[in-house]
């Protein structure tokens, strides 16, 4: 879990901006343009530990991030290096510096900046950039190295994406457009020629459950160029197929392209679809279910294919409020950043104590210093949490009019 969050710089956030976060739900309250989606873009790729997508701008960013009982406490900066009276093009200082502590107390140290990098005061011998790829999973390699017996986290969700507010994650899913750096969905089988051999997958964004019944229809199938997976057998997504009214549903996939390589035949699957079966008989495909339906579908896997954290923008957009209970039902306990402007998510969402309070809502807002305009984040105070605690146990107002007639969204 993502345990804290401070921000140096970041576009126009405001400098020195920090958060704290629990291990519950947390709701991010603010006008449009308050930042609520560029902070769960920041939340994003610190989980991900993936900043590619900062890579033509400026960033410097200290969290700290829990897993299994290891705490790492990072700061990774991409700064434009100052050459005073030269006009040059851009130079970048990049730096990382962690610190891992282990559940059984072991500490590992790591400073780099730019080419230079020391563990534990002692140069590495690996390199490590602000920009690379599965950032945390390196720095776990260049601190303790390859051994696979050390109960060393890697600190990286895989899973984690931002839901966007849109059908955005839905054509990804799909395999029609690529929702982050790490590219589209898409699944990679390698089937040996060489008989009695297992085939080997590769996979993007996608549970081993699934992956296992791919295989299995792959190795089963007659037609490799279609690969099929009733929904009901895919763990908890199945619950999809009633909530969408209908009385079945297949997941299903075509073949991109097949290429034989030195004894293995490399089948790469990247188009998907959904194809449901009405109750009154008829067929319907995803891409023909309406605008609430393809977010429904798309939420419901994301929440099982992932399964750490989730980030979720404007939830509740175009659904009926038994899908948003159902929604939050499938994040149940897990650490979860949502925003809504919608009043159907805050009711949704109850407190037993006005410290539950602080913890559940970030309040996102623009302030003016000088000629700037600026992102401010925070927590409620904690005045302001017991004056919303005082007035929800009465039980008159719904969530969202309290916070309204407070000032706090």
């Amino acid at each position: 879990m993502l345990r804290r969050l401070k921000v140096h710089r970041y576009r126009n956030v405001a400098p020195g901006t920090e958060l704290h976060f629990s291990e519950g739900h947390h709701v991010l309250l603010g006008p449009n343009g308050g930042g609520k989606t560029t902070l769960l873009t920041l939340i994003t790729a610190v989980l991900r530990g993936e900043f590619r997508d900062f890579g033509d701008e400026e960033f410097d960013l200290e969290y700290e991030f829990v897993d299994r009982g290891a705490l790492l406490a990072a700061r990774v900066a991409r700064v434009r290096r100052q050459v005073e009276g030269e006009t040059i093009p851009t130079q970048w200082d990049e730096r990382v510096n962690a610190d891992v502590l282990l559940a059984d107390g072991e500490s590992r140290r790591l400073r780099s900046q730019n080419s230079q990098v020391l563990v534990d005061d002692a140069p590495g011998a690996r390199r490590v950039e602000p920009l690379a790829l599965r950032l945390h999973r390196q720095l776990r390699y260049a601190m303790f190295g390859a051994d696979v017996t050390k109960e060393v986290p890697d600190f990286t969700c895989d899973g984690v994406k931002r839901f966007d507010e849109g059908v955005a994650f839905f054509r990804s899913l799909l395999g029609t457009e690529s929702i982050d750096q790490d590219g589209r969905m898409m699944l990679r089988v390698m089937g040996s020629l060489v008989a009695g051999e297992p085939p080997i997958a590769a996979y993007h964004f996608f549970l081993s459950p699934l992956i296992d019944q791919l295989l299995k229809a792959w190795k089963t199938s007659g037609d490799r160029d279609r690969l099929q997976v009733d929904v009901t057998e895919m763990g908890s997504l199945a619950e999809v197929v009633p909530l969408l009214g209908m009385r079945s549903g297949l997941f299903r996939m075509d073949l991109g392209r097949n290429e034989r390589n030195e004894g293995w035949v490399d089948f790469t699957y990247d188009r998907f679809q959904f194809r449901f079966t009405r109750r009154d008989g008829t067929h319907v495909i995803d891409e023909h279910l309406s605008f609430g339906q393809k977010r429904l579908l798309a939420f419901l896997f994301y929440a099982w294919a992932n399964q750490g954290p989730i980030v979720a923008d404007e939830l509740v957009d175009g659904m009926h409020h038994r899908w948003i209970e159902h929604c939050l039902k499938a994040i149940g306990d897990r650490q979860a950043f949502l925003s809504s402007q919608s009043p159907l998510l805050m009711d949704f969402f109850g407190f037993d104590s006005a410290e539950a309070v602080r913890r559940c809502f970030v309040l996102c807002d623009l302030e003016v210093q000088g000629d700037r305009e600026l992102m401010r984040w925070r927590s409620m105070t904690a005045e302001e949490a017991d004056q919303f605690f005082d007035a929800y146990q009465v039980g008159i107002q719904h969530v969202s009019e309290i916070l309204r007639d407070r000032g706090l969204w």
